[in-house]
């Protein structure tokens, strides 16, 4: 997707060719791209102020270029840049990792939405959080997760999202969840050892026997602390 925008003529006759055939049915497109393909080359602003001129609905810029991947620092004043050059709603993406991130991103940059990624992975109360600040019920000067379940909600919620995997996808394998349920437990008490049982697991059975014997072993820790040292329970 990134690459169209190295050939922009292209990606407009691509977009405008979608918004023809998808009008008689009142179906907006959008747009999303990044700050440019080539680190250092913002062409951004332009290629928006293109894909606008073709008839996208509205567009989505995440801060990067297309050769970063997700390394570096995302640039928000160039998402700032493209809101500020086009009419069509924008949404900002790159580096939103917490609610304090979404209140920030909107403040700094004027855009209209702010779409979370990453910062959903193993954290799906994000968007609750992200409400809350935005509505001013939480402060958005508090960083990190500030309404983050307890550790059993935490880890029931990761089991139900991998059930769901598995029945998307229609095999019992833990595959394509594995990277998910890592960002589930990270910062927790054990997690290394969590981990590394992790990827001995083939199905979601297995993964049901693991945090059985995790929250067993936590819950034994004195006074139900959280401490570095609790260790996952010897498997029965």
């Amino acid at each position: 997707g990134s690459a169209l925008m190295g050939t922009p003529q292209l990606a407009a006759a691509v977009v405008s060719a979608t918004v023809d055939a998808l009008a008689p049915y009142a179906v907006p497109v959008t747009v999303k791209f990044r700050s440019g393909v080539v680190t250092g080359e913002v062409t951004a602003v332009d290629f928006a102020r293109r894909m606008e001129a073709t008839g996208a609905a509205g567009l989505c810029i995440h801060g990067r270029f297309a050769r970063q991947l997700y390394h570096g620092q995302a640039d928000w004043s160039v998402i700032a840049a493209v809101k500020a050059a086009v009419a069509v709603p924008v949404t900002g993406s790159g580096d939103v990792m917490t609610a304090a991130d979404v209140v920030r991103m909107g403040d700094t940059t004027g855009v209209d939405g702010v779409m979370i990624a990453r910062g959903a992975r193993g954290n799906p109360w994000i968007f609750a959080e992200a409400r809350e600040a935005l509505i001013g019920a939480v402060s958005p000067a508090i960083e990190g997760r500030f309404c983050h379940p307890a550790i059993e909600k935490r880890l029931q919620v990761m089991r139900d999202h991998a059930r769901r995997v598995v029945d998307w996808y229609g095999e019992d394998n833990l595959t394509r969840f594995r990277g998910h349920a890592i960002a589930y437990v990270r910062g927790l008490p054990g997690a290394a050892e969590f981990r590394r049982r992790l990827h001995e697991l083939s199905t979601v059975g297995e993964l049901d026997v693991l945090v059985r014997e995790y929250l067993r072993g936590y819950k034994s820790c004195v006074g139900g602390i959280v401490r570095r040292t609790c260790t996952l329970a010897e498997p029965t």
